[in-house]
């Protein structure tokens, strides 16, 4: 996912953002951008007006106090736990400032997990006036701040790789510093009370040798960042026997001017989510209170509109509930008056579609009596009529089922009998016509019979 980081170096007469674009697990575009107008609201709304793009929810920005603007002590605890440090903290460091804790937002370095027992601890006290000054600013041109370091320690975030032990001079049109580094870290350091000239170097000098006596290193490297340290203080330095080197810094294939080391620093820092051992002044009454916060109104909105749209869904929901149930409920009403009329001897209705299912299947098995898809009674009683000739006879009993016909009556002679039988043999209708019975009546002349036939498959159509 891509993402980007701000650092944002302000100073009385200059303002330095660089912005850092971390796609695929590198940064992959570097933007500096930088302005040079009388105050930092115009210094701000200038950055962001040459900004590539808006501000999004994934960016993270960071900046940096000054190292005038804290007091920094090194205090001893008895205990190591993180959460007894920052209780004590505002306490502790009471008796070691000029001015009173309460007026102040007080911060320590994050202390190694393994520490035990009594630590050495770096704390910060900071002017809660200098805090929310560069909140406000940073808030008013929509430039919410994550991170808000001190100088000189915001520095390691993207140089700590190139320090090791020596001394750290940082010099900008701001303020000038010199840090003692121990094993990649600062140890402590010095906020000198003039600013970094070529004039001045003299004055450089003094300070470098207190500095040094102080620490106990003996010609150590100094390593040189800032736009106030020229090739000619470096000369200087080399002219005193100093080992020298010049930070640098090369993101994206771009390498950094000086002038945004400190900017860039801080953007690294933006990201840093590990290893950090810096500060973070945006803690307590200060911390982000989120990154959504700033698209409140627009989510209050949001909700307000999907709200509407809901209600509205769910009144044309019920309604057309409603409507539908409507239409069911006199569809019902009408099916139970036709069944009535069509069965009007039903005395109890449970289930009308059911029970008109299953009346009309009792109406199929009666009718496939009279006729269906296979030869009927009538059908073959019509036959069985078209067939006799010149042969009178009387039916007394019809029995009928799909495969024979069996019919009983009475005629006038046995010749009429066997006459009734040749008549209906030479009909395809029938396949087999049987004489079961003939003999005379016991009252008059008549001749009682009994036929079975035979129906032919297929012999409707014939």
């Amino acid at each position: 996912m891509a993402k980007r980081y701000f650092g944002l170096d302000i100073g009385p007469q200059h303002a330095y953002l660089a912005v850092l674009d971390w796609n695929g697990g590198e940064f992959s575009h570097v933007q500096l951008l930088e302005s040079h107008r009388q105050d930092i609201a115009a210094q701000l709304a200038e950055l962001t007006e040459n900004l590539s793009g808006d501000f999004k929810i994934g960016d993270r920005v960071a900046a940096a106090l000054p190292a005038k603007s804290a007091y920094i002590r090194t205090l001893e605890f008895p205990f190591s736990e993180a959460k007894k440090i920052q209780s004590a903290l505002p306490f502790t460091m009471s008796s070691q400032i000029p001015v009173a804790v309460d007026e102040c937002l007080t911060a320590s370095l994050p202390l190694h997990s393994r520490q035990k027992g009594p630590v050495s601890v770096t704390a910060a006290a900071v002017p809660i006036t200098a805090i929310q000054d560069v909140l406000d600013q940073t808030e008013n041109c929509g430039m919410p701040l994550h991170v808000l370091d001190l100088a000189p320690f915001a520095l390691f975030s993207g140089l700590g790789d190139q320090l090791s032990q020596g001394l750290l001079l940082a010099a900008n049109s701001n303020e000038t510093t010199l840090s003692v580094i121990r094993d990649g870290g600062l140890q402590d350091y010095r906020l000198l009370p003039q600013q970094l000239s070529d004039q001045n170097l003299n004055w450089l000098d003094r300070e470098l040798m207190l500095l040094v006596s102080k620490s106990g290193l003996h010609k150590p490297v100094i390593y040189c960042v800032g736009d106030a340290v020229t090739p000619q203080v470096m000369q200087h330095l080399l002219d005193q026997e100093y080992q020298v080197r010049e930070l640098t810094m090369t993101i994206a294939g771009q390498e950094i001017p000086m002038k945004f080391m400190l900017a860039a620093a801080l953007a690294i820092r933006a990201g840093m989510n590990k290893g950090i051992k810096s500060f973070n002044l945006r803690r307590g009454s200060f911390a982000l209170k989120g990154e959504w916060q700033k698209l409140k109104k627009s989510l209050w909105g949001t909700a307000i509109l999907a709200l509407l749209s809901l209600g509205l869904l769910t009144t044309a929901a019920t309604l057309k509930y409603r409507s539908q149930a409507e239409q069911v409920k006199s569809l019902q009403q009408e099916i139970v008056q036709i069944y009535r009329e069509t069965f009007p001897n039903a005395t109890t209705i449970v289930d009308v579609p059911l029970q008109m299912r299953s009346a009309i299947n009792e109406l199929r098995e009666k009718s496939s009596l009279l006729g269906d898809v296979e030869p009927g009674a009538l059908t073959v009683l019509k036959k069985l009529s078209e067939q006799v000739d010149n042969v009178a006879i009387q039916l007394d009993e019809f029995n009928y089922n799909p495969a024979e016909v069996r019919v009983s009556g009475n005629t006038t002679s046995f010749e009429a009998v066997n006459q009734l039988a040749e008549q209906l043999t030479a009909s395809s209708f029938f396949s087999r016509v049987q004489v079961a019975d003939a003999q005379m009546a016991l009252r008059g002349n008549k001749i009682n019979f009994r036929l079975i036939l035979t129906l032919a498959q297929g012999g409707i159509g014939k």
